[in-house]
Formats: C-alpha cells, structure tokens, sequence
C-alpha cells in the first residue's frame, strides 16, 4: 500500500532544519518504533486496515476533516457527496474508540447547494451507530472574514461524541482555568462563595464575562508576514496547540493512545506528545506527512508536560 510513495522533504521552524527523503514504508518503521506514527494515505483504506490487523482501540479521536472550500488540498466535490465522504470515514473512526473514549470533530462552513455558507455541525451530529453527541463546544477564532452583508464569522464548532450508554473519560481538574476569585459570580453556601480554588470550569461557549476574557478564546494560527503565530507551518487549515491541548488533558487519560484521521500537518500528533500521550495519524498528502515528522522531531524531551 505504501511502497509507490516516496518522501522528500524540508521543515525548518524555530532553528530547527530537518531534511527527509525515506520511503513511506520506513517511514512507518521509524515512527513505530517511538510509539507515534502517521500513515500516508487515505484514512478510508488505512482506517479499514488497522480494524482487520486487530490496532488497539483509542481513548480519544480528535480531527478537522477538509470544510469543501476549494482549499488547495481538498478534491472538489458535490456538497452531497462531500458529505458522504466524511461520514464514510467517521463511521470507521467509530469503530476504533474505546468504550470510555471520546470523539471530539472541529468544523466550521461550506457551501451547500444553493450556494450559501452552511454549518457543517449540522450534517454530522447523527452520523454515528454506537456513539451520541455529548456537548457542543463553541470556538471564538478571533479571525475571519470581514463580511458587510451578514455577522462576520469568528466561530468554529467542536462536536464531543461518546459511546451510547458509556461514561466517557473526563478530568475536568486538567483544564480549570485561573481566575480572581473576588469577582466570582457563581454564587455562595452559608456565606460562603463556592467557586473552586483551583480555578473555574471553562465553559462550553464565549463570552463569559465578555468576548476578550472568552475561557474558549483561543485564536486561530495566523499567517502572513509579520503577524503569523510562533508555531505557525506551511498548511492553510493548522489548529492551535492550545485548544488541542485543552481537549487532550481533558479527554485523554496520561500515557493514552489518540488518533487524528486528517492529520494534515500533525498538530494532533505534536499535542499529544507534548502532553505525555501516544498518537497516530492519518494523512493522504506526502508533503504534510514530511511536515508532520518534522515538527514531531523538532520536541525535546523536556517539553513534555
């Protein structure tokens, strides 16, 4: 399946310069043997072979699948068959989750049909057999379009998916968020105010107490020269480290396993090493891939939390 491809490529971020040119299938070999991989391919054939080869199941699924929108990586395709395309692939992903685990999928808009901008949330809450929807998280991007005719988008949407009658894995003591607590309004018991020292619930959507304190106020990775974010790579669609991090502590055991089925430039996979847990990927895109290994061998072993 992997022997046609070859890998050749060049990452420098942050002073660090990795060249490549291996084989996908020594690839593969190089990143088993670190307990992370990511497989070159489409997640449709790759996903079905780790269910026929018996791949242990995972504890978390975080993904963001092509929104439709023409990005230079995406393949054109009808609405309707675009959905059908994603729900193919999800209903495999379903089938790779734990019993406790959790589905976490980012979306924003496409086009439908008719030509207008449609939630993509709205077509994939029903999608799987054996998993229901959780909660729906709210994402204030901070960036968008600027829009004259309609609200200028700065939102995506995380859909938290469990397995039917389970109890999925959640710390929520891995994410509380500072706060002062002399102005919390979560009011008292005899007196006495009952908000956690530790720090306060993040909430499930902006604002809280206004747009720019949102607890799930975390902006995209910008681009462009002068304003592009520290961690910025040469991918159109990167997801911050911070929200994925967020979704990791919360949703993932320490030492857990985590897949990303569009893994693009393994901002996924990187998270997850930061953050004590094993991951694999999937991605479809040769250059990615090399990009993905990169970043991954650019983390010392003092940066995992």
């Amino acid at each position: 399946m992997f022997k046609s491809h070859s890998l050749y490529g060049h990452y420098v971020s942050r002073g660090l310069s990795v060249r490549f040119s291996i084989t996908a299938t020594n690839f593969l070999k190089l990143n088993r043997a670190n307990e992370r991989m990511i497989h070159l391919g489409d997640c449709k054939e790759v996903l079905g072979n780790l269910l026929a080869s018996g791949e242990r199941a995972f504890d978390l699924v975080i993904t963001s699948p092509p929104y439709n929108i023409g990005k230079s990586y995406e393949m054109p395709m009808s609405h309707a068959d675009y959905v059908k395309h994603i729900k193919d692939r999800l209903r495999l992903v379903e089938k790779l989750i734990s019993p406790s685990g959790s589905l976490w999928l980012n979306l924003g808009y496409s086009k439908a049909f008719n030509g207008q901008h449609f939630p993509l949330a709205y077509h994939f809450w029903d999608t799987f057999d054996t998993m229901e929807l959780r909660q729906e998280v709210i994402w204030y991007t901070r960036r968008g379009a600027a829009c004259r005719h309609y609200f200028s988008p700065r939102h995506e949407t995380l859909l938290w998916f469990q397995k039917k009658g389970q109890t999925p894995f959640f710390d929520l003591e891995a994410v509380r968020v500072p706060h002062d607590q002399s102005k919390c309004t979560c009011g008292t018991r005899n007196g006495v105010k009952r908000c956690n020292a530790q720090g306060k619930n993040p909430t499930d959507v902006w604002p809280t107490d206004d747009a720019m304190t949102s607890l799930w106020d975390i902006s995209t990775v910008a681009a462009g020269s002068g304003r592009a974010s520290s961690e910025r790579v040469p991918h159109p669609a990167q997801m911050p480290q911070e929200l994925l991090a967020r979704v990791i502590r919360a949703c993932c055991p320490p030492g857990g396993r985590i897949l990303d089925p569009f893994a693009g430039s393994g901002s996924t996979l990187v998270a997850a090493k930061e953050n004590g847990r094993e991951a694999v990927g999937v991605e479809i895109d040769p250059k990615y891939v090399c990009l993905a290994t990169g970043r991954l061998a650019g983390i010392s072993e003092e940066a995992v939390v």
